[in-house]
């Protein structure tokens, strides 16, 4: 019998030969026969009327074959969540960087003439800046509105109230108030948005985008366009990148545009300013939150007031106010929770998701207070946290169903590994601190797309034994493709060698709704282990036909079919199966497999668990902070994940130490920076992630209390590994410097004006 450990053990990526040796193909790559230059024309103006577009001039130059504006096409609206875009920008723009036209020509010299030749004629408005300015400007004797059908200049509202937090705060022995502000940043992939679009003479367009969700990517063209979804094929090379930045396929409609327009293949390749100035960074948000708690250390009240500014069109950011108002509210034991969020339109780039979809901003917020109110009570704040976690079996305030749950043990890890309680001493102008955070996420949110939000997976079993995956999930870095053959190896009964999978097409693959909601390894991994396990069940029938045998008694390992009951001797492998089966069918074997997210959500009270399963973390960091420069060093760090079962440990590894440097981005560099709603950082020289040099030693733990909805116990991973981090580095810093900070990023300058501040108070 082979014992070869599948899922848990420590598999190559299925992409990693490709990536390395350089032979592995992004969007960037995808070059076909007499493909154009495609460009696009962005407005110079936050917010103004488009009085007129001339592109006449244009149109005439000699090497252009398409130029577009939207009297070409039908400007349906569309959104991911509100309506309230365009591809092109029809009477009015409404920040620097608008689509306003777009041009196919033979080269990038003669598409930026082209662009140069398109004379706009614009009225200038007066430009909504700032989320607070947008609501009191709309309330103002001459109102200001970013979109004439929202005269309050509110994209969205969002409210909870369960319980009674009047009473619960009157039962409290302290209460804790502050507001946290965190700022636009950008998702950082190091792929820009790239789309190549092809209109063949049948009327079928195919496109090559850089999308994180294929499927939805064509029912979003299709219906943008006014096109049959069938006519629609979205073809997805490996994605460079995404991070909840490439959810818009706004480049992918712009190209079909051109595409459609002239007949020629197209390709748009955003620059990096392009994608600062017009793609979809991270929302900023500002978060008033209120917490009550007893002297026995439970939470009697907790309430919040959540701004979130959106821009001009909404992407992702209704989802983003949803889960920065709330999600933080379950990890923690407590009943009386009000929330209250808006989503606001402003002038500036408009917004979208990032890794954690706002759950990050809400964690620095609450776990920041949590430490507040640790100290103030004289309480340790990891015996805090312990006392009232979320524990298995648990409902939660909103009603999330917790079907295992690793934080207690999360907890108890970092502490130790961390020596948490013991400092080093102070060293000249360095001080040191170490600082706590937890987190909680989704592992599978429900999307409630239009159709289905489901995941499907189809095995086929080719005549050779080799074992074919598609998948409707997309690989977009992250790994998913190891895992999701890690999963299928283990249903059919096969070495995970022996398993290919193959990238999405929606002419082949399945539906899905895509990387999103940490839902590959749960939605996606249970689906590709239903169709795995139908194979399996398959073999067995098939092997059983051939050897005589009950079904029933045989099983299948590591390629091999043996008797239950004598699993050391072999009796027939799964090519021979398999070829024996082709010859008397005349095809090879097949078996698919669907899943969805089981249970729902109250519209109205937004009550209900939303995912399959939940997942934990605790986070340690150590700080050095130099008082005199107000440079913040991250020491070490230490992470413990309750990821249910570890599919692919390196891969999970690998996951969390990439959350961690973005999440020291987050806490202590990255800002967008704007100039009367301009970009004034779209580079990676003067916006600043972190790099290899800021990077501390991560040491990694893994709890694996193994979920009953998982697919073999597993959850994910994704989005968690960020959302803890910069809470864990502000309650590090408050720990060395004594300074409670509530706005991100802790840059040198803002350190050193709290030093100041704090010395002549």
């Amino acid at each position: 019998m082979d014992d070869e450990k599948i899922l848990g053990a420590r598999k190559p990526r299925v992409d990693g030969a490709a990536k390395v040796s350089g032979k592995f193909t992004f969007p960037t790559d995808t070059v076909l026969p007499g493909m154009l230059v495609g460009k696009i024309l962005r407005s110079p103006h936050p917010h103004a009327t488009v009085r007129d577009i001339d592109p006449s001039a244009a149109r005439a130059m000699e090497g252009v074959f398409a130029v577009v504006t939207a009297e070409d096409f039908p400007m349906r609206v569309y959104g991911q969540d509100i309506p309230d875009e365009t591809i092109l920008a029809t009477h009015k723009v409404r920040y620097i960087g608008d689509e306003v036209a777009a041009v196919a020509a033979i080269d990038e010299e003669t598409a930026d003439r082209a662009l140069e030749a398109i004379k706009v004629d614009y009225e200038v408005l007066p430009a909504l800046l700032d989320p607070i300015d947008a609501l009191r400007a709309a309330k103002s004797e001459q109102p200001v509105l970013v979109h004439q059908n929202r005269p309050d200049n509110i994209a969205q509202e969002y409210h909870i109230d369960r319980g009674n937090v009047v009473v619960g705060f009157q039962e409290a022995d302290y209460i804790s108030e502050a507001t946290y502000k965190t700022p636009r940043v950008h998702q950082a992939y190091m792929e820009a948005n790239v789309a190549v679009a092809h209109a063949t003479p049948d009327g079928r367009l195919t496109i090559w985008p850089s999308t994180q969700w294929p499927s939805r990517s064509r029912e979003d063209i299709a219906e943008v366009l006014g096109m049959d979804v069938s006519r629609i094929r979205i073809i997805q090379a490996g994605v460079g990148g995404g991070f909840g930045g490439k959810f818009c396929p706004k480049v992918a409609m712009v190209t079909a545009l051109l595409a459609l327009k002239c007949g020629r293949p197209i390709r748009i390749l955003n620059t990096l300013s392009d994608d600062f100035e017009a793609a979809r960074p991270f929302v900023a948000t500002e978060i008033r939150a209120k917490t009550g708690v007893r002297k026995d250390g439970t939470i009697s009240a907790r309430q919040l007031w959540t701004i979130v500014d959106n821009g001009p069109y909404s992407a992702s950011g209704a989802g983003c106010l949803s889960v920065a108002s709330s999600r933080g509210n379950n990890l923690y034991r407590m009943q009386n929770v009000k929330s209250d969020g808006l989503l606001v339109y402003t002038n500036l780039v408009p917004t979208g998701a990032y890794r954690g979809y706002g759950n990050q901003a809400l964690a620095f917020a609450l776990e920041s207070e949590m430490d507040s109110i640790a100290k103030a009570m004289g309480w340790d704040p990891a015996e805090f946290r312990k006392k009232i976690a979320t524990r298995t079996g648990d409902v939660t305030v909103d009603g999330w169903k917790i079907g295992s749950s690793g934080l207690v043990e999360c907890i108890d890890w970092v502490v130790e590994a961390s020596d948490f309680h013991n400092r080093r001493p102070t060293h000249g102008p360095i001080r040191y601190g170490k600082g706590m955070a937890c987190g909680t996420h989704v592992s599978g949110n429900i999307v409630s797309y239009k159709h289905w939000d489901g995941s499907g997976a189809i095995i086929k079993v080719d005549r050779d034994g080799r074992v074919h995956l598609f998948t409707s999930e997309p690989d977009i870095g992250q790994g998913a493709f190891t895992a999701l053959a890690q999963i299928a190896a283990e249903g059919v009964g096969v070495r995970y060698e022996d398993v290919d999978v193959h990238d999405n097409d929606t002419d082949i693959t399945p539906f899905g709704v895509g990387a999103t909601g940490s839902h590959i390894t749960t939605v996606g991994g249970n689906a590709v282990k239903i169709a795995a396990e139908k194979a399996r069940h398959e073999i067995l029938a098939w092997a059983g036909r051939m050897l005589k045998l009950a079904p029933e008694n045989l099983d299948v390992h590591g390629g091999r079919i043996y008797m239950k009951a004598q699993p050391t001797a072999a009796l027939l492998s799964v090519p021979e199966v398999a070829s024996d089966y082709f010859v008397n069918n005349y095809i090879p074997l097949f078996a698919n497999g669907s899943y969805r997210t089981p249970g729902a959500v109250d519209k109205a009270t937004k009550y209900g668990s939303p995912s399959p399963a939940y997942s934990f973390a605790s986070h340690v960091a150590e700080v050095s902070v130099d008082m005199e420069t107000g440079k913040v060093r991250v020491l070490n760090y230490w992470a413990a994940h309750d990821v249910g079962r570890v599919v692919n440990e390196m891969a999970v590894e690998g996951q969390v130490e990439g959350g961690v440097a973005q999440g020291i981005g987050f806490a202590l560099t990255e800002e967008m920076l704007f100039a009367n709603g301009k970009v004034t950082n779209s580079d990676f020289l003067d916006y600043k992630c972190a790099v290899s040099t800021d990077m501390p030693r991560i040491h990694t733990h893994f709890v694996e209390p193994i979920d009953p909805l998982g697919p073999y116990g597993a959850k994910g991973i994704g989005e968690l590994a960020f959302v803890p981090v910069a809470a864990a580095i502000a309650n590090a810093v408050a720990d060395a410097t004594g300074i409670r900070f509530t706005q991100l990023p802790i840059t040198p300058f803002r350190l050193l004006e709290a030093v100041r501040k704090s010395r002549t108070r």
